[in-house]
């Protein structure tokens, strides 16, 4: 029996530096059948011509290689970009500063070949800092609830966009991703294949997510534009929708707190305790339970951590 094709989609934007780990932890994939597609999505450095170098003098590895440049227009419209180019029974996404442990697809693979009605497969992930004794370890068991935590932003996400593996045929290409949810486009589409009960999820720790200084998770612009437009058209999260206002009002707040420390800063925080105490308390409790619970997953899963952190060395 020929061995399923996966492709293996990456949207680039400005990832000169770390561009090259990424594409080196697919190139050292113990699963072989795999066609590449790399979608530059208007990059500014010299990423894409470092990546088209690098695909070239490993095409060998590959059963196709695409490579695509286009006119910046959001890392949604470059994921469904190269979804639309792609052959592979299967689809793998990677953002481009993330890393995969060489079993990843395989494992993965072996599940969505035993399970024809599972549609998504995705994985535990470490957190990847400068220091590996920082790294957080995520799980995403038990799936349901983790996906809630991630819908209200109580929760680290399911990271889709670089822990998935998802059936091709389970979806229509061109709207695999909202391009108004720039920021959670992987949250609307998990949470939709979860409420299918299409999704499992592998208790490894596969995936090394990159933490770096102004990466797009620190656009909270973004984010409150992504989470009102999901609101906005998404009829599923209506009974949803007062928890997560409120809960995006404190979380903002809360960043502004930490990370732009004033008087200013410091009185809107402390007017929204007084305002709403107990889902401020409640909001302050888990965040604080999620950040201990996976740096002591990261500290018990240490071999792994130092294994993934080892991919993104420069």
């Amino acid at each position: 029996m020929s061995e399923s094709l996966v492709s293996v989609v990456i949207p680039l934007f400005n990832k000169e530096k770390y561009i090259s780990s990424t594409l080196e932890s697919v190139i050292a994939q113990d699963y072989r059948n795999i066609e590449l597609i790399l979608v530059d999505d208007g990059s500014t450095d010299h990423g894409y011509e470092l990546a088209c170098q690098m695909l070239k003098d490993n095409q060998h590895r590959f059963k196709r290689v695409v490579t695509i440049s286009k006119i910046n227009n959001g890392q949604a419209a470059a994921r469904n970009e190269g979804i639309a180019q792609a052959h592979g029974d299967y689809v793998a996404l990677l953002d481009a500063d993330d890393v995969w442990a060489p079993k990843k697809l395989r494992k993965q693979v072996e599940v969505l070949d035993l399970n024809p009605t599972i549609n998504l497969v995705l994985c535990n992930y470490m957190m990847l800092f400068s220091d590996a004794w920082r790294t957080k370890a995520v799980s995403l068991r038990p799936l349901d609830k983790k996906i809630k935590s991630w819908l209200l932003t109580t929760g680290y996400g399911a990271g889709l966009e670089s822990t998935g593996l998802l059936r091709r045929s389970s979806f229509r290409a061109e709207h695999v991703f909202d391009p108004g949810l720039q920021m959670c486009g992987g949250l609307d589409l998990t949470f939709r294949m979860v409420q299918a009960k299409s999704v499992l999820c592998l208790k490894e720790y596969l995936c090394g997510y990159r933490i770096v200084g102004g990466g797009w998770h620190t656009n909270k612009d973004d984010l409150l534009n992504s989470f009102r437009h999901l609101l906005g058209v998404k009829d599923m999260y209506s009974s949803y929708a007062p928890k997560i206002e409120v809960n995006l009002m404190i979380h903002l707040r809360l960043w502004k707190l930490r990370n732009k420390p004033s008087y200013a800063t410091t009185l809107e925080f402390f007017s929204l305790l007084l305002s709403h105490p107990v889902s401020t308390s409640l909001y302050l409790v888990s965040t604080m339970r999620r950040v201990i619970v996976a740096q002591l997953r990261g500290i018990v899963n240490f071999s792994e951590v130092k294994n993934l952190h080892r991919l993104v060395q420069e």
